[in-house]
């Protein structure tokens, strides 16, 4: 019991620290539609649908959790630490079947503290469900057939189809199943005793049970493998052949010490693992299992669940790939990884059968492996983040003012990205037809210029485009038709989200003389520029748009109830007097006692200093401040700084109309509300 809340706890620990990426951007999707389209294995990716390759089960179950406890982190991954944690369970209870309750507790213990699981317990994936209904496949055999208990045999069906409906490729262990059975089948026996007549109807109404369910079972594989077929011309998408010596260190890697370990740095490790591993099945084979049939059938029912379990789906992926390549990684053989736990813990136990010492050594080194994997995979940088969709949907959220845009390429990663994303912008998928692998550039072109003309600003988040942009034509584009403003590059372990923001309008204009009538520039700073005019531009608590001009905050008119943490946005247009220096601007909030509430410092834009604005020239420029959350309600003026970016030196301002000269340009009042 206390191993199983250890587990439990280690597995809620930090539960929702790393953001959902595309996999599990696909559970969320499936869960929060409707149970049929939940059924039909299709997945509406913006501009396409898909199908996807895994059966419904588990999005059905996961769709049940949603609804009680909302779409948060937290709550997706929760079913898979709630089956990750059962495995435990279902661990000790095979291993005290296989040999004795202290091989039990030691399959358990490698199980709770296993990197592997504890990586897929806290991802939104079937892949824990299909490991511990696989074990529990085999548990109900073993206690059917040993027990005679045709109750066992019926739930051993029930889970086999379960399994199956969870993840197609748990048919690949069906035959180790079916072996299993046909080893602990009972044999004939003396059938003239009284014990034996009154045994015939249980045995019969066994039978009855198991043939039932074997014909349940077919049927429910026959549906799999005809689905199975239709997913084949999509298998081979973003695949390639993988060998079976690779598949197999990967799946040795895998178990033993997880994802978060180079296997170059501990090979080592990895020997002493698999060495222990086969002590298991040696001892399998010289100590069979205590069961009701011969020692000979005894001892290949166990060979089968502890080795031929692990093996089986490997090689059948394998065989697979010869002709479509299937294999992903080794997420998809985690389903055989609880026969792997149950062979260290037979491994353990037979060493300490000889030498009590040497296996406690072996112990605490697999554990301390398996732990200081635990400590990579929740505190080394590397593996602290899978995709950052939720750095970058905050970081717009937190940065967005009026009249920015969002474009998101590839589409498929659409679903993520709003799930953090909480600002007003819209949010544009492209390329506009998804997962094609072939955008048309034309097209695309027509659907990029439609798509930014809205906007002064567009933001693009950017990640895992091989199958909708494996050219990145929209990066391309963007990069060559706007003004790049910055990039931000967020890594991962999985793929890099890159962040980055574009001026829309080309903000270097040739200079027009206003016609006859038309109000005087603003002022003038440091007589090498003249502001032409400017306004202000923020969103109110409802989310509508707040803007009032030079000419009307010279009336008296403001920005008014601008909420804490709401972007002010000003627009400059400024006519280029004399060759500049490189200039920076500060943008501050100050109180009516002079006190500073927030302030944004900045090079006009980092790809075009000001010492590259041509004289003469009419140039756009937009600087923003935050009013940052905590900000008291109450009446506040902006002004903006200008500054030598060199030598810090402010340029004054000089008011055109009354000829004052300030060290700042007051831009007017701004109200902040409660």
């Amino acid at each position: 019991v206390a191993l199983l809340l250890c587990s439990f706890a280690l597995r809620l620990w930090r539960l929702d620290g790393k953001g959902l990426w595309w996999d599990e951007s696909l559970s969320l999707w499936r869960a929060e539609q409707s149970l049929g389209v939940i059924l039909s294995n299709h997945i509406a990716v913006p501009g396409s649908i898909t199908t996807d390759q895994h059966p419904p089960l588990y999005f059905a179950l996961l769709r049940g959790v949603l609804l009680v406890g909302g779409s948060s982190d937290w709550s997706l991954r929760f079913p898979s630490v709630v089956w990750a944690t059962l495995l435990v369970v279902l661990l000790y209870l095979m291993g005290t079947r296989l040999r004795n309750p202290r091989t039990g507790l030691l399959s358990a213990l490698f199980g709770a503290c296993s990197p592997f699981l504890l990586w897929y317990a806290q991802e939104a994936r079937m892949y824990t469900m299909v490991a511990a209904l696989g074990l529990a496949v085999f548990y109900a055999l073993w206690c059917a057939f040993v027990d005679h208990r045709w109750a066992w045999a019926v739930g051993a069906v029930v889970l086999a189809v379960a399994a199956v409906g969870t993840q197609y490729l748990f048919g690949l262990a069906l035959p180790c199943a079916l072996g299993v059975a046909i080893c602990l089948w009972p044999r004939r026996a003396n059938t003239s005793t009284p014990a034996a007549t009154a045994s015939r109807p249980v045995k019969r109404r066994f039978s009855v049970a198991v043939y039932v369910g074997a014909a349940v079972l077919l049927v429910a594989l026959a549906l799999a493998a005809a689905w199975v077929w239709r997913l084949l011309p999509t298998l081979a998408a973003g695949r390639q052949y993988i060998g079976l010596s690779e598949m197999l260190l990967d799946a040795l890697n895998a178990f033993s010490l997880g994802l978060s370990v180079e296997r170059a740095q501990i090979w080592p490790l990895l020997i002493v693992f698999g060495g222990v591993y086969v002590a298991g099945v040696v001892s399998l084979w010289r100590h069979p299992p205590p069961t009701t049939s011969s020692r000979r059938a005894s001892r290949w029912a166990g060979l089968i669940l502890v080795l031929g379990y692990v093996l089986a789906p490997i090689v059948g992926m394998w065989l697979l790939s010869l002709f479509v390549p299937i294999y992903m990684g080794s997420r998809y053989v985690l389903l055989s990884s609880p026969a792997f736990y149950l062979g260290l813990g037979l491994g353990v136990e037979a060493l300490g059968r000889k030498r009590r010492w040497p296996a406690w050594v072996v112990g605490v080194v697999l554990l301390g492996a398996m732990g200081l994997s635990t400590y990579n995979y929740f505190y080394v940088p590397r593996y602290a983040v899978k995709e950052d969709h939720r750095a970058a949907a905050r970081a717009i959220a937190v940065a967005e003012r009026v009249g920015d845009g969002i474009i998101v390429t590839a589409p498929e990663n659409v679903t993520v990205f709003e799930h953090y994303y909480w600002g007003r912008c819209p949010v544009i998928p492209l390329p506009a037809r998804a997962m094609t692998g072939n955008p048309d550039p034309a097209e695309l072109v027509r659907d990029l210029t439609e798509a930014i003309a809205p906007f002064d600003r567009v933001w693009l988040v950017h990640c895992r485009t091989e199958f909708s942009d494996p050219d990145n034509l929209v990066t391309q584009w963007l990069d060559t038709n706007l003004l790049l403003l910055q990039r931000r590059e967020l890594p991962s372990w999985g793929s890099e989200v890159t962040l980055s923001a574009y001026q829309v309008q080309w903000p270097v204009q040739e200079y027009v003389e206003p016609p006859a009538g038309a109000s005087e520039p603003v002022g003038e700073v440091g007589g090498v520029l003249a502001l032409e005019r400017y306004a202000l531009r923020a969103h109110d608590v409802q989310g509508e748009v707040l803007q009032v001009s030079a000419v009307d905050q010279a009336e008296g008119r403001f920005l008014g109830e601008t909420p804490p943490g709401a972007v002010i946005g000003v627009h400059l247009q400024w006519l280029v007097l004399q060759p500049l220096p490189n200039l920076r601007t500060s943008l501050r909030l100050v109180d009516e006692d002079g006190v500073i509430w927030s302030q944004s410092d900045a090079d006009a834009y980092a790809y075009l200093p000001t010492s590259a604005w041509p004289v003469g020239a009419s140039v756009r420029h937009e600087p923003d401040v935050r009013v940052l959350p905590g900000t008291p309600p109450g009446r506040y003026t902006l002004q903006l700084w200008v500054y030598g970016a060199d030598d810090g030196q402010v340029k004054s301002y000089r008011e055109r109309a009354t000829g004052i000269e300030t060290p700042w340009l007051n831009l007017g009042v701004v109200m902040v509300g409660g």
